[in-house]
């Protein structure tokens, strides 16, 4: 969709912790990913893409600032974002787009996405709305791993009970014991993370679209998956 300043709508989904080949587009035989399928057919499927760096903060950095761990700032988890670099925000920002931002954040551990002008929720940090024994049997680096409340309103207001940990795997180190590296979870989609994410994403293209069509502003929202349900 191109507005009516010519600039284009951009909304930017990332998943998190997914290999290529658990995409059918790509020829995995098990995974079913149909409409990651059709977008790939109608659009463009990169045969040689490749991440700047494999740890999970410096990787978003990356993407958020186009640069470099060693030249954005972030080189582990936990980093800040040099403030004196360009990022997505700020340069978006100026070119006169709205800005969205639904998930899991986990870029610069100081700020929010809130702090770069994004609308939408808060996720800070790691980012992943589970903690606070909400969901049974869930360990994720402890007990009592605190999270922020959207996860559990979100639950209150459609009348969803939590979901609880049917299976889950462990990695064999010791630095990983006490957290998943997936989980299978009962319940319905509408109860798990992921409708949540796409509920909220959903929430703020509707709020753009409206005020793309009464002022043709354009908007980039950016939606991120949390990792670690099935």
């Amino acid at each position: 969709m191109t507005t009516d300043q010519g600039k284009k709508n951009v909304l930017l989904i990332m998943t998190d912790q997914q290999r290529w080949d658990t995409l059918g587009c790509y020829g995995a035989p098990t995974c079913r990913t149909p409409h990651i399928d059709a977008l790939a057919a109608r659009g463009v499927r990169f045969d040689a893409a490749y991440t700047a760096t494999s740890p999970c903060s410096p990787s978003r950095a990356a993407l958020f600032t186009g640069l470099y761990p060693h030249q954005n700032g972030v080189l582990a988890n936990g980093g800040r974002v040099n403030p004196e670099v360009p990022n997505l925000a700020g340069e978006l920002a100026g070119a006169g787009y709205q800005l969205g931002y639904a998930g899991k954040w986990h870029v610069d551990k100081p700020l929010n996405p809130s702090d770069y002008g994004f609308a939408g929720r808060d996720f800070p940090d790691y980012g992943y709305p589970i903690g606070d024994g909400l969901v049974e049997g869930l360990q994720f680096g402890g007990p009592h791993r605190h999270a922020p409340p959207h996860y559990a309103q979100y639950l209150r207001d459609r009348g969803l009970e939590p979901p609880k940990v049917l299976e889950a795997y462990y990695g064999d180190s010791p630095a990983v014991r006490t957290q998943e590296m997936y989980a299978l979870q009962s319940g319905d989609i509408e109860s798990h993370i992921e409708t949540m994410v796409a509920e909220y994403a959903a929430e703020l293209l509707r709020d753009f679209a409206q005020t793309t069509r009464e002022t043709g502003q354009p908007f980039f929202s950016r939606v991120v998956k949390p990792a670690r349900q099935l």
